[in-house]
């Protein structure tokens, strides 16, 4: 099932809102978790040891967290790139072989329309594996903190049109549900008569 999955992190507080999720992944024994950190260029030349020391600065941040979650008796492996974040997060998935990709959302350029951030719709797009998008936190909740033990995961949302592509899920979805023994639900949306997709 879950042989491989792959936490994008940014150094943000935020973005570790996912590490606690993943008590409620159904995991076996021998499951890798990779830790990942992009240092995406900036639109000008910052100037000669700039992308170096970003980068040293990216491993040194990812070993940290590797560390905490080694100590929790995790596998973990860990990848530091510097490019396009998107682009990156899904070459190492691929170069990683990774069955899921779990990451938390911050949601800044978010709307009504476009419920999650900018890098995770461009990465819903162009992920060659499924995408499990956690909300990141409010401010008032990070201060409180995350339990130490959050309860498995109960149901399972499944939505789609009725097309080939959003279908792809449901097979994956079934296989989680088994491995979690979580229920699951399928919601099929139709588009009211004279309406459009939006792409």
């Amino acid at each position: 099932m879950l042989q491989r999955v792959l936490v994008p992190l940014d150094g943000s507080r935020s973005a570790k809102a996912v590490l606690p999720f993943l008590q409620r992944l159904p995991l076996k024994a021998g499951t890798r978790i990779i830790l990942a950190r992009v240092v995406e260029p900036g639109p000008k030349d910052p100037g000669p040891g700039f992308t170096e020391e970003s980068l040293e600065f990216a491993e040194s941040y990812i070993r940290e967290v590797a560390g905490c979650l080694r100590s929790q008796g995790l596998l973990i492996g860990t990848a530091v790139r510097s490019d396009r974040v998107a682009e990156a997060i899904a070459s190492i998935a691929g170069d990683e072989g990774v069955s899921l990709i779990a990451m938390a959302t911050h949601g800044r350029t978010s709307s009504t329309d476009r419920p999650f951030g900018g890098v995770t719709e461009q990465l819903i797009r162009i992920s060659p594996v499924p995408i499990l998008a956690v909300p990141s936190m409010s401010r008032s909740s990070l201060a409180e903190g995350m339990p130490e033990t959050l309860q498995p995961l109960g149901t399972i949302l499944v939505t789609t049109d009725g097309s080939d592509y959003p279908d792809a899920i449901a097979p994956l979805a079934a296989e989680f549900a088994a491995e979690s023994r979580t229920a699951v639900i399928l919601l099929q949306i139709s588009l009211a008569a004279g309406s459009q997709a939006r792409a």
